[in-house]
């Protein structure tokens, strides 16, 4: 354990950490020996479900994820967690939150550094779409098959084409995003499997908070 020591009247440090009060020093200790992920959920804020970010952030709290913070308003959820496999964790956060927010939402779950690099892709791609064009991250729960993606290379026109990540689909729109006749919805029903899509400045400014 670390040594605590007073650095002003309400300052404290432990090593590299600093606290407002001793009693923040063992839930901040806790905090630096977890991993940090977030969570992306599946259509929060659309189609007609609704659920304040507020009572998004307790839920995962009331989980055990005590540090649980969301960024903007559609279900991206930044925690830290006990040592586990990430797919483990995925799933039991699906399975848990169902009963806690009214509806089942599913959860695409990365690091912080898969996060950064993703948003790092992205932003390096944005010389590649027109002014009024955008670059969104499609997030999966698994790498496509080799038949996914002959399905995802049929969707390829003139104003959307596709890069493949590991588990994303990074989506290169030439034109505003209603004027595309690809969508999420789209690619779920070619790819027979969950997504969710995030813009590419949503996650410049997550990252720019982590």
């Amino acid at each position: 354990m670390r040594n605590l020591r007073r650095s002003g009247r309400n300052h404290f440090v432990a090593g590299s950490i600093s606290f407002r009060s001793q009693s923040e020093w063992p839930l901040k200790l806790t905090f630096e020996s977890m991993p940090t992920y977030i969570a992306f959920l599946r259509a929060i804020n659309v189609t007609g479900r609704f659920l304040k970010m507020s009572a998004l952030a307790e839920a995962f709290q009331s989980l055990g994820h005590a540090d649980a913070r969301t960024h903007i308003n559609s279900g991206n959820v930044i925690f830290s967690a006990s040592k586990s496999t990430a797919k483990t964790l995925q799933n039991s956060l699906e399975l848990q939150l169902e009963p806690l927010i009214g509806f089942r939402s599913e959860v695409f779950l990365r690091s912080v550094d898969e996060v950064k690099a993703i948003s790092a892709l992205a932003d390096g791609m944005k010389g590649r779409v027109s002014d009024e064009g955008d670059i969104n991250v499609c997030f999966l729960q698994a790498p496509l098959s080799a038949a996914q993606r002959a399905e995802l290379d049929k969707l390829k026109t003139d104003v959307d084409d596709f890069e493949l990540g590991e588990r994303e689909v990074y989506w290169l729109c030439q034109t505003r995003q209603s004027s595309s006749k690809f969508s999420n919805a789209v690619l779920e029903r070619k790819l027979k499997a969950r997504s969710t899509l995030r813009r590419a400045s949503m996650l410049s400014g997550l990252v720019a908070g982590l």
